[in-house]
């Protein structure tokens, strides 16, 4: 029933409607008046939190939903040739170095506000890079422009277009995991993973599914 905004695994579908369908016999068992009309602001309530709670989780965190072409499971060579990526970017000297995100787990940290940044902003980005490295992975930083602040000398800084970069992850400073290419998982700044959750799975589509069957369930019972 979700169409093509949720892709549902077969087992998931299947445990779905059968809670649809018994949510579907409970509607019409007869209830009292009293009771049916308690049980309505009741749910009524717990739909206009939840629903409330997930707004907030959005504006502040990365949106469980993402409608970007940087989506994760999204491919980001052109098809054509493996070293041109539909994100490019380049280093110091305006070479580009999108080939660097291609092979392998790349983590990418996207400032596309580098103005924000303190100090104590740039240190967080070097311990998490030392972190990512010591994993066996590569962490590239890619800005808008040149930073006012001084980063680490081995916090390497690439550049990109600032939209894109917003487009790539919406939380200034977040990360997002590439494996060979393709986005494999997203992170906001605030909620950078430590050294156990650095790995390529994403439980946040799970999550999304959980939430929007719970809140049409409840949504059945007005």
């Amino acid at each position: 029933c979700f169409g093509q905004m949720i892709h549902l695994e077969h087992w998931q579908s299947f445990v779905k409607n059968v809670v649809l369908d018994l949510l579907w016999v409970a509607a019409f068992v007869p209830m009292p008046e009293e009771n049916a009309r308690k049980s309505k602001y009741a749910a009524f309530g717990i739909a206009v939190l939840s629903s409330t709670a997930f707004l907030i989780y959005s504006s502040l965190s990365i949106p469980m939903l993402d409608f970007t072409p940087y989506a994760p499971g999204a491919e980001l060579a052109d098809g054509v040739s493996d070293s041109e990526l539909t994100l490019s970017f380049c280093d110091s000297d305006w070479e580009y170095a999108d080939s660097l995100a291609i092979h392998g787990s790349v983590v990418v940290n996207s400032v596309y506000s580098p103005e924000k940044f303190d100090a104590e902003d740039w240190a967080r980005l070097q311990s998490f890079g030392d972190m990512v490295r010591a994993e066996g992975m590569t962490q590239l930083v890619l800005a808008a422009s040149a930073p006012e602040e001084t980063p680490s000398d081995s916090l390497r800084i690439f550049f990109a277009d600032r939209k894109t970069l917003m487009t790539l992850n919406r939380s200034n400073g977040g990360a997002t995991l590439l494996k060979d290419g393709q986005v494999v998982q997203k992170w906001s700044f605030r909620g950078l993973p430590d050294e156990a959750s650095v790995q390529e799975k994403t439980p946040r589509r799970l999550w999304l599914q959980g939430f929007l069957l719970y809140v049409f369930s409840v949504m059945l019972l007005l």
